[in-house]
């Protein structure tokens, strides 16, 4: 996101309003992480959160595709504002390391069941979206990409209302709020990227008792996406009559985006258990997406052994008879679209005192035939009607400070 939204502005206003009367106590803190990744693939890169590369047909092993800095203050005005805000370094889109805002918000704390949350945020769809960026808080190396890439991005701007109550003998935190983002995407085997457009509303119920949590909820979007090559291809379709009603269908203008989440984590007697699923629908050339993952988890002291296991689905057609003369182009477009694949994760990770923790993770990874998987960047050898089996290696050292 490139730009800062009115909205935060006015809660900075706000914020400096309020600490003229009254004491502000201000303390910070950071969190990083230290990784090297090397993929066993020689015909196309491993890619994670939208970098233009990774490890595999650029580089055997790389250090940016999980590798990150932050650090965040948090200022408490009075009993009932806090200002919190968050910068974030990492390899974005076009392969550079410029720090960014990735949390910029005001918190008014109504009452002790109600608060509202203003500026840029968390994107609230899964278990770990407030701490997607703080790998020590997470059992693995990175989130499993089957189910959190299906929203790439971290952060949005809005507002939120946070409603706390019980549910039986449940405590029940639900989340409704609007946001919108901007962001630039990387293009398949492309040095180009897609700007994409978002606005809409979300409401998410997380369910917690004990060591058992549940998190369920639902998004609606109009999502415009901007890709140049995209533009091109829906052009010459509107020059014949069946290839401009299928330029139509195909277009991402202000098109409805539905989103669905759900997730579930239970920790008792040293075992850890999590299982979450995601799926996303868009009108317009991108197909339907359904991505789910189960983890598990067992504490020996220091050590927690793991192992996971993730797919990626992809629902639509692969071909379109209207697009005529052009049809090889949309079914090349079209393919783009699937990242279809399975990972089976085994994982070790040791605690390093309070603060530290060193992880190592292999992936067995297997791109479904005619899917893109996890990957990008294929060469002219790559074969997608019949992918070979891929394994990443991933150490990594997450630390707080």
């Amino acid at each position: 996101m490139k730009k800062t939204p009115r909205m935060l502005v006015s809660a900075l206003c706000l914020a400096g309003f309020a600490q003229a009367a009254a004491a502000v106590d201000v303390h910070w803190a950071g969190f990083a992480t230290a990784a090297v990744a090397c993929f066993s693939g020689d015909d196309a890169d491993y890619v994670a959160y939208g970098q233009p590369d990774g490890p595999g047909r650029s580089r055997r092993c790389d250090a940016g595709i999980d590798s990150l800095l932050g650090v965040q203050l948090d200022a408490e005005v009075g009993d009932r504002l806090s200002l919190a805000l968050q910068m974030v370094a990492d390899q974005d889109e076009d392969g550079h390391y410029d720090p960014r805002i990735e949390v910029a918000q005001l918190r008014w704390r109504v009452d002790d069941r109600v608060s509202l949350r203003l500026g840029r945020m968390p994107a609230p769809a899964f278990l770990f979206s407030e701490t997607r960026q703080v790998r020590f808080a997470q059992p693995w190396v990175r989130p499993p990409q089957s189910v959190y890439g299906l929203v790439p991005v971290h952060a949005s701007d809005g507002v939120e209302l946070i409603v706390n109550n019980a549910i039986g003998g449940w405590h029940a935190e639900w989340q409704l709020g609007w946001s919108e983002k901007t962001f630039e995407a990387p293009l398949p085997n492309s040095s180009r990227t897609a700007s994409i457009d978002s606005r809409g509303g979300f409401l998410y119920l997380t369910l917690d008792s004990g060591g058992t949590r549940f998190k369920l909820g639902y998004g609606y979007n109009e999502t415009t996406l901007r890709n140049r090559n995209v533009t091109q291809l829906l052009g010459g379709l509107r020059t014949f009559s069946s290839g401009a009603q299928l330029a139509d269908d195909l277009e991402v203008e202000d098109s409805p985006m539905h989103s669905f989440a759900l997730g579930a984590q239970h920790e008792s007697a040293g075992w850890l258990l999590l299982a979450e699923a995601g799926y996303i629908s868009v009108d317009g050339y991108p197909r339907d997406q359904f991505g789910a993952y189960v983890t598990v988890g067992r504490h020996f002291g220091a050590w927690m052994p793991y192992l996971s296991f993730e797919q990626r689905k992809t629902y639509g057609d692969d071909t379109d008879p209207r697009a005529g003369p052009l049809r090889a182009q949309v079914d090349t477009l079209l393919a783009a679209t699937r990242y279809d694949g399975h990972t089976v994760s085994a994982g070790l990770s040791r605690a390093l005192g309070d603060s530290a923790m060193v992880k190592l993770q292999i992936d067995r990874v297997q791109p479904d035939n005619d899917s893109w998987g996890q990957l990008s960047n294929h060469g002219p050898g790559y074969r997608f009607d019949d992918p070979q089996e891929e394994w990443l290696a991933t150490l990594s050292l997450d630390f707080v400070f």
